[in-house]
């Protein structure tokens, strides 16, 4: 059912008869020229990007939902769109056939964008009695392949070469990925010459979990911008190589999950390699893989110093040895790029981890999606933030770049070289901590906080924000390495470049981070306030819990605040 538009009056009908207010500049919506009017709201629809997609059930939704919330409006724009094929591109299995039918009637002879995933209790909720079956839904689409432009598809084993059997003169997005989720090995599903010819139209490919002739399919690519790999069973480094060598107008490249054989050849060799793959157009690398396979693709290809934005997470995590020579050697051609990323967004991210193995990741900062992404696994965290400091002081003019930030737990700082490690990273502004009562490692931090000696200068000069998260000691070492930090009496020529910032504040109330937490009473929040050199103290949790009285210091009127 839809509801009625409201009667015209005689002026609408007849809009050149009526008086205009020559002062009026706003203009009536509904007298746009229809050409314009179904621009304006084809524009305000959420954009449906396939190769954004997660593989996810019900992503045409979004789209359809806003789409038919139009049509509601009146009847002036339910019949404009139902009348312009533009607003029909998209078309989903999880619709009914006789809706299916619907659309592709409706959208002419406009390009058509194919959905299909098989609906998962596990994953998806609602109801699937609605979604159309894989073979039906081939069916009903089949007729008009030669508009398709993009397909996101999942299937099983025994469609897929049917998939391909017919040609697909306009598609340039395919993802498409089989239906079985085991880890196994699968048997390859054959495909002749004509299927695979049938591939050359192809700018954006996705392939998960799907055994082909990798040999035959790359080869008939080379007009790639986005190349997506992911849970491939058998594949070669060699045949990674060589389609991403085969394809020089690659924009995105995405590797996750590959058990793919790797024969090494001598790094030395490879960075000189003069064959290697030259990526001008490259904005995205983003690797999720075992690092011999990822420092194999790294030694044959060329990632432009201009690209935006890279990922590198080494899984699962490899030896001591090899993360040496990748993190030292194979990625030396990077730090220029690293470089620039870090100035450009505003600074990068330090933190360490505890996850069965120690775990340091570097990231940039900055809300746009430029920047890196580093995960150094197994390596151990002094090695790690001996490496970014390497990479770092190396740098033109390191401390006059953006600032870093550092975070960690108290089981990734139990040891002082850590420290000793942290402390030759330059411009280090933000520190957050989170330690328990009954660590003592808190004050090998504290110690080099405030000058380890009387003689020797405090570390971090450029240190303006420190979180300690679980607080569970006293105040009174505190104040005196804070006085030793600030006073006047330290070596020549040093002094902090900023106040500090303090943050006691905790994700949750204290006694949900600990069983008999040590809670800091407000005279000792004043009493740190009012220190030379201390900016601000904040207490509490970040996250309001229900019957709680929020205590804050506010600094206009100089005094507590309640609320």
């Amino acid at each position: 059912m839809y509801t009625a538009s409201p009667e015209l009056t005689d002026g609408q009908q007849q809009p050149g008869t009526r008086s205009v207010d020559p002062h009026n500049r706003s203009f009536p919506i509904s007298e746009l020229p229809s050409e314009l009017l179904s621009l304006v709201l084809l524009y305000s629809l959420p954009i449906f990007d396939p190769m954004e997609s997660c593989w996810e059930y019900d992503e045409c939704q979004p789209y359809m939902a806003a789409l038919f919330g139009l049509r509601y409006v009146s009847t002036l724009w339910r019949d404009l769109i139902d009348s312009t094929p533009s607003f029909w591109m998209i078309v989903s299995s999880t619709w009914s056939p006789k809706a299916i039918k619907m659309v592709l009637r409706r959208s002419g002879t406009c390009p058509l964008a194919v959905h299909h995933i098989l609906y998962n209790d596990a994953h998806n909720g609602g109801d699937a009695d609605e979604a159309t079956p894989s073979r039906t839904f081939l069916q009903l689409v089949n007729p008009y392949r030669s508009r398709w432009t993009s397909v996101i598809i999942e299937l099983p084993r025994e469609l897929v070469a049917e998939f391909f059997d017919t040609p697909l003169p306009r598609l340039d997005t395919l993802k498409i990925s089989l239906t079985d989720e085991e880890d196994a090995v699968q048997p390859v599903i054959p495909l002749t010459p004509d299927m695979i010819d049938g591939l050359y139209s192809l700018e954006h490919v996705y392939f998960n979990h799907l055994p082909l002739q990798w040999n035959d399919v790359f080869g008939r690519l080379n007009r790639l911008k986005t190349l997506s790999l992911s849970m491939l069973h058998n594949i070669t480094a060699e045949q990674i190589i060589e389609a991403i060598s085969l394809n020089p107008t690659l924009e995105t490249i995405t590797l996750a999950s590959l058990e793919a054989e790797v024969q090494h050849q001598p790094v030395d060799w490879a960075l000189s390699n003069p064959t290697r793959a030259s990526l001008p157009r490259l904005r995205l690398f983003s690797a999720e893989v075992k690092l011999d396979l990822l420092d194999a693709i790294l030694q044959n290809i060329q990632i432009p110093h201009d690209i935006r934005e890279i990922i590198i997470i080494p899984s699962p995590p490899s030896s001591r040895e090899n993360n040496q020579q990748f993190w030292t050697k194979t990625m030396s051609p990077l730090f220029p790029t690293l470089h620039r990323m870090h100035k450009t967004t505003g600074g990068s991210s330090i933190s360490l981890k505890e996850k069965g193995t120690a775990i340091c990741t570097w990231t940039t900062v900055g809300e746009s999606d430029d920047g890196f992404e580093l995960c150094i696994d197994n390596w151990g965290h002094t090695p790690a933030l001996d490496w970014i400091a390497s990479v770092v002081n190396g740098w033109e003019s390191p401390e006059e770049l953006p600032g870093f930030k550092f975070l960690t737990s108290s089981g990734s700082i139990g040891f002082s070289t850590t420290f000793a490690a942290l402390q030759t990273i330059p411009r280090m502004t933000s520190i957050d901590i989170a330690i328990n009562s009954k660590n003592s490692h808190l004050w090998v931090f504290l110690e080099a906080l405030g000058g380890a000696t009387p003689k020797g200068p405090p570390s971090f000069p450029f240190l303006q924000s420190l979180r300690i998260r679980r607080w569970g000691l006293g105040f009174a070492k505190f104040i005196e390495v804070l006085k030793r930090r600030y006073t006047n009496h330290q070596p020549k020529g040093w002094r902090p470049r900023s106040n500090l910032q303090l943050d006691f504040t905790t994700r949750r109330p204290a006694w949900f981070e600990d069983p008999s937490p040590v809670i800091i009473h407000l005279e000792k929040a004043e009493e740190l306030r009012e220190l030379d050199g201390v900016e601000s103290v904040r207490l509490g949790c970040l996250k309001g819990q229900p019957g709680m009285l929020a205590v804050v210091w506010n600094e206009e009127d100089g005094q507590l605040a309640w609320g």
